[in-house]
C-alpha cells in the first residue's frame, strides 16, 4: 500500500533560534557553612541533558552553544533550594550558596531523570525539531526518521531502530506502553502517522538500543514521551490547511492546574485534486480526533495528570495484492486514556501509572476482510530513591491484552479477487503479565558512571519465565567527550495480527559502544552496535524466521553556522542476516549506506527554510522465478527463488522542502507554511506489481511529489 503523504502538517514554527558562538559558565557550589557540594546539578532549563555536575571541590564548568543565551541556569541538589539565574546576566564566575529545603520539588525531579538518561544511548528530540525537520511532517514519531539509528525504509511512523521491525520497539507515553501508536494502518500494523500531538509533548527521548528496564520491555529500541507539566501562558491555536482544520486550547485554571483540549477534522478532496496525478492512488481519507490533557499539582508533594484521546479514521486507496488490483478500505475507532500520580517525599518518589486502550478496526481488499477488536489495560507502581549521586528504582507492573481476530483471508495467497476461495481465521488471544524490575545507577567517580538492571515475570505463573538484564558504563573524558559501553538481554511479546494470530515471546541480545563529542557549536557522534533477535514469526509465503542478526556503524554530525543556519548529516552502515526455516540469508535491510542530511535557515524576521535529503540502497526482496496456471482459481501461482532476499529494489533518494513565515501582531502570531514532499519527484521503488502470468511487472513507487500548505493562528492571552 502506498504511503499516505504529509496530509496533516498543521505546522506551527513558533520562534526561530539565534545562535551566537558559545557560552562558558564557571563557578562553585557550597552550603551555608561554605563546604563544597559534590554532585550538584547545573544545567540550562531548556535541556537538562546539556548539564554538568559539580566536582569534589564544588567547582563546575558548563559549555553551551549560545542558543541558550536567553535560557535560565538551574543549580539544584537534593534537600536544598533550587537556584535559577538568567544566563544573559552571568558575566563572571559564580559563587553559589544553596539553602536547605527538604521539600524541594524541582530538585528531585532533575535527579530522578537525568542520571538515568545520561547513562544510556539516548537522543532528545525537541518540539521545535518536530516542526522544522521536513522529514518529520510535524509528527513526533516521524521526527525519529532523521536520526542515524532510524532504519525506517517504508516512509511510515513506525519506529524501526537499528534494523529491527517496528513491532519490537516500544513507545512509552507518560510511563505507559502504547501498542501500535500509529494511524492509517495497514493490515500488518504499519501506519503512516502517530497518535501523538506535538503540542502536548514536553520531551521525547529515543533509545536506539539497550533501553532502560525501568521503562518496560522492548527487544529493540524505545521511545519515551512525556506530556507537559507546566503551562507558560494561555493560548488558542486555530489551524487550517489543504486537508484539515483544527483547534488547540491551552488554559490555566489556577496557578497549579491547567488543561489542554484539541480537535481536528481532516479531509481529502482538495489535497487529491491539487496533487493529481501523483495522488491518483488516493480515493478518499478522513479523520476526526479529540484529545484532552489536565495536570494539577495538588500539593507541594503530589501531582496528578490525566490524558485521553479518541480518533475515528477511514481511508480508501487503490492497491494491489499479487496480481489482483482493487480498493483497500479501512476504518478504525480508538480511545485510550492514561492516569498518572506522583508523590515526592524528601529524596524519594512514588508513582502510579494506569491506562486502558480500546480499538476496533476493519480492513478490506479483494477477498480479504479483517475485523479486529483490541483491549489493553496497564498499571504500574514504582519507587525511586536518590542517595547522593546514586539512584535506585524498583517497581511492579501488570499488563492485560485481549485481542479478537475474526478474519476472512485468501485460501490461496495468490488468488485475492472477491470471488476467489477464502479461509476463515478466528483467534482470541489473551495475555496477562505481572513484572517487577530493579535498576541502579552508581557514580563510581567523577568520570565513571555504572548502571545495571533486571526485569522479570518470575513472580507470576507464566509459561514463559524470562529475565531481562542489562549493564552500562559511561566514561567522561571531560565535559565534551564521553564513551558508553552497554549491553544486555531483552524480551517482549509480539502484537498479534492476521499473519501471526497468537502471542509469543521475543528476545534479543544487544551490545553497543557509543562516543559523543559535544562542542559549543557542534556535536559529533559515533556508535558501533550488535544485535541478535530471536524470533518465531511467520514470513508470509517464505517460512518461519528463527532469528534476525544486525550489526553496524552510525556517524552523525551537526553544526550551527552564524545566527540562523543549522546543518546536520549522518551515515549508517547495516550488515543484516536472517535465519528462515533453518537457512541463513541476507536481511531485508542489509544496507551498505544510509545517508541523511538536512540544512535549515530560521530567521524570524525573514523566513524559515529547510531541506532534508535521504539516500540509501533499495531494500531486498525475493524474486518470483516462474508461475503456473491454477485452473481451480483461474490465477497463476508464483514460484519464489530458493534464495530469499536475492534481489533488491533500485536506489532510494528523496529531497523534502519546507517554508514558513511568522507574522507577529501584538503578542500573537500567524504562521504560514508550505511543504513539498519528494521535491524532485523521484520514483523510489516500493513494491513490484505483476501482470496476470508474472511475465512482466511495474514498480509501484513510494509517494511522488506532493504539495501541502496552510495557516496557523496563535492567540496568546
Amino acid at each position: 500500500m502506498k504511503t499516505i503523504i504529509s496530509l496533516f502538517v498543521t505546522t506551527a514554527l513558533y520562534s526561530a533560534m539565534a545562535f551566537p558562538q558559545s557560552i562558558t559558565i564557571t563557578g562553585t557550589v557550597m552550603d551555608k557553612d561554605e563546604q563544597p557540594i559534590y554532585g550538584a546539578n547545573i544545567y540550562p532549563s531548556g535541556n537538562p541533558l546539556k548539564g554538568v555536575i559539580s566536582d569534589l571541590d564544588g567547582a563546575f564548568t558548563l559549555e553551551l552553544n549560545s542558543a541558550f543565551k536567553n535560557d535560565t541556569l538551574i543549580i539544584s541538589y537534593i534537600g536544598f533550594e533550587t537556584i535559577r539565574i538568567p544566563i544573559a546576566t552571568i558575566e563572571q564566575a559564580l559563587s553559589i550558596t544553596l539553602k536547605i529545603n527538604t521539600q524541594s520539588l524541582s530538585d528531585i525531579q532533575v535527579v530522578a531523570r537525568d542520571p538515568i538518561a545520561e547513562n544510556f544511548s539516548v537522543k532528545k528530540i525537541e518540539k521545535l525539531d518536530i516542526y522544522t525537520e521536513p522529514l518529520a511532517q510535524a509528527d513526533p514519531l516521524k521526527a525519529i526518521t532523521i536520526l542515524p539509528a532510524s532504519t525506517n525504509t517504508d516512509e511510515s511512523a513506525n519506529p524501526s531502530l537499528r534494523g529491527s521491525d517496528g513491532d519490537r520497539s516500544r513507545v512509552v507515553l507518560n510511563g505507559v506502553p502504547i501498542y501500535e501508536p500509529v494511524r492509517f494502518s495497514q493490515i500488518n500494523g504499519t501506519g503512516y502517522f502517530s497518535v501523538l500531538n506535538p503540542e502536548i509533548i514536553k520531551e521525547q527521548y529515543v533509545y536506539a538500543s539497550n533501553p532502560p528496564v525501568s521503562l518496560g520491555n522492548s527487544s529493540a529500541g524505545l521511545v519515551q514521551v512525556s506530556t507537559i507539566d507546566k503551562l507558560t501562558f494561555n493560548q488558542l491555536q486555530i489551524s487550517t490547511s489543504l486537508a484539515s482544520t483544527g483547534a488547540f486550547l491551552s488554559q490555566g485554571i489556577s496557578e497549579k492546574t491547567f488543561f489542554q483540549l484539541y480537535g481536528n477534522n481532516q479531509f481529502s478532496k482538495a489535497f487529491i485534486d491539487l496533487n493529481s496525478p501523483n495522488a491518483d492512488h488516493l480515493n478518499s481519507f478522513g479523520t476526526q480526533d479529540v484529545g484532552f490533557n489536565i495536570h494539577s499539582d495538588v500539593s507541594k508533594n503530589l501531582s496528578i495528570n490525566f490524558f485521553t484521546y479518541t480518533v475515528k479514521e477511514d481511508f480508501n486507496i487503490n492497491a494491489q495484492i499479487f496480481t489482483y488490483p482493487g480498493k483497500a478500505i479501512a476504518q478504525t475507532k480508538r480511545n485510550f486514556s492514561i492516569l498518572n500520580a506522583r508523590y515526592i517525599h524528601s529524596n524519594s518518589i512514588i508513582s502510579f501509572n494506569g491506562s486502558y486502550d480500546i480499538r476496533q478496526e476493519n480492513f478490506r481488499l479483494g477477498n480479504i476482510d479483517s475485523d479486529n477488536h483490541r483491549f489493553t489495560t496497564y498499571s504500574s507502581l514504582n519507587y525511586q530513591v536518590s542517595l547522593g549521586a546514586n539512584t535506585i528504582e524498583t517497581g511492579l507492573n501488570h499488563n492485560h491484552n485481549h485481542i479478537t481476530i475474526d478474519d476472512q483471508t485468501s485460501e490461496f495467497f495468490y488468488a485475492a479477487s472477491p470471488s476467489s476461495p477464502i479461509d476463515s481465521v478466528s483467534s482470541n488471544p489473551r495475555r496477562n503479565s505481572l513484572e517487577s524490575f530493579f535498576h541502579v545507577t552508581q557514580k563510581l567517580s567523577e568520570s565513571w558512571i555504572l548502571s545495571s538492571g533486571i526485569r522479570t515475570n518470575a513472580l507470576y505463573n507464566d509459561t514463559n519465565t524470562y529475565w531481562t538484564s542489562q549493564l552500562g558504563i559511561r566514561y567522561y573524558l571531560n565535559n565534551e567527550h564521553s564513551f558508553l559501553l552497554s549491553g544486555g538481554k531483552y524480551h517482549n511479546y509480539n502484537t498479534p495480527n492476521s499473519f501471526n494470530t497468537e502471542y509469543f515471546l521475543q528476545s534479543s541480545y544487544q551490545a553497543a559502544l557509543d562516543y559523543t563529542w559535544r562542542g559549543s557549536a557542534h556535536n559529533f557522534y559515533v556508535a558501533l552496535f550488535y544485535k541478535k533477535e530471536n524470533d518465531n514469526s511467520d514470513i508470509q509465503n517464505l517460512g518461519t524466521r528463527n532469528f534476525l542478526q544486525s550489526s553496524g556503524l552510525e556517524i552523525a554530525y551537526d553544526r550551527i553556522f552564524g545566527n540562523w543556519i543549522k546543518f546536520y548529516t549522518s551515515f549508517s552502515f547495516l550488515d543484516q542476516k536472517e535465519k528462515i526455516s533453518g537457512e541463513i540469508y541476507q536481511g531485508t535491510k542489509d544496507l551498505d549506506y544510509f545517508v541523511k542530511s538536512s540544512i535549515s535557515y530560521n530567521n524570524p524576521n525573514v523566513v524559515g527554510i529547510s531541506f532534508s535529503f535521504i539516500t540509501r540502497p533499495g531494500t531486498h526482496y525475493t524474486e518470483i522465478t516462474s508461475a503456473n496456471y491454477d485452473p481451480n482459481t483461474d490465477f497463476y501461482k508464483p514460484e519464489f527463488s530458493s534464495v530469499i532476499n536475492n534481489l533488491s529494489y533500485s536506489e532510494y533518494n528523496i529531497l523534502n522542502f519546507s517554508l514558513n513565515k511568522i507574522i507577529p501582531f501584538r503578542d500573537n502570531s500567524i504562521i504560514a507554511f508550505l511543504s513539498v514532499n519528494n521535491l524532485l519527484n523521484t520514483h523510489n521503488e516500493q513494491i513490484l506489481n505483476y501482470n496476470r502470468d508474472y511475465t512482466s511487472y511495474e514498480a509501484e513507487p513510494f509517494q511522488l511529489r506532493s504539495v501541502y500548505f496552510g495557516l496557523v493562528l496563535n492567540l496568546n492571552y
